[in-house]
């Protein structure tokens, strides 16, 4: 009696790979959930990252541009662009090089690194209107990124800049331009842009 008791109660071989069989398929989709979920979460923390760097960059060009010192018939004092970069004079107190002048001029350079898929910016402080003899100091931002353009106003549309190194023509506004592959699409891509109004007396002839 007690044999057939104890046979009722035990698990067959088939039931036992059957459950088998149903914990490895739970256990699959619960990896395949718990990987994508930790993809959305990389994603959205990429994208949190990348956007608090475009924030920063168009900040600080906006500020630069505010206290740009324009005479296109000095080298250093220039203001230009083309593809993939621009380039200007300021004022405005260097927040990423540290020295020890106190002030001063200094060049600015944004360039689009294709290689590397960057953003670089380069500062150089000018000494009685010349560069330093000490090399620029560079800082990178943006990593993945896919491109970058430059336009300005001629008073009815915008137009991009697309030569190697070209003076920009008198205008009361620029406007900058990032672009990231979509990581949804091999096909297409994002655009982050913003617009600089630039101070009236920038072009005034000297």
């Amino acid at each position: 009696m007690s044999n057939s008791r104890l046979a009722c109660r035990a698990f067959t071989l088939v039931e036992v790979l059957i459950s088998l069989t149903l914990l490895g398929i739970l256990f699959t989709l619960l990896g395949g959930l718990l990987s994508g979920m930790s993809k959305i979460a990389r994603l959205a923390d990429d994208d949190s990252v990348r956007n608090r760097q475009m924030n920063f960059c168009f900040e600080l060009i906006r500020k630069e541009l505010g206290e740009m010192i324009v005479d296109q018939g000095r080298l250093d004092f220039n203001f230009i662009g083309g593809e993939n970069f621009v380039a200007y004079t300021t004022t405005r107190p260097e927040l990423l090089v540290k020295n020890s002048i106190p002030g001063g001029a200094r060049r600015v350079e944004w360039r689009y690194d294709a290689a590397e898929k960057t953003m670089t910016r380069s500062a150089s402080m000018l000494i009685d209107g010349k560069r330093e003899a000490a090399p620029p100091v560079r800082t990178t931002f943006l990593e993945g990124l896919a491109g970058f353009e430059v336009y300005y106003f001629d008073g009815v549309q915008w137009l991009r800049m697309t030569g190697i190194s070209e003076l920009v023509p008198q205008t009361l506004a620029i406007a900058i331009r990032f672009i990231f592959d979509s990581p949804e699409s091999d096909n297409k891509q994002q655009f982050f842009e913003s617009a600089f109004l630039l101070p009236n007396e920038t072009f005034v002839k000297k």
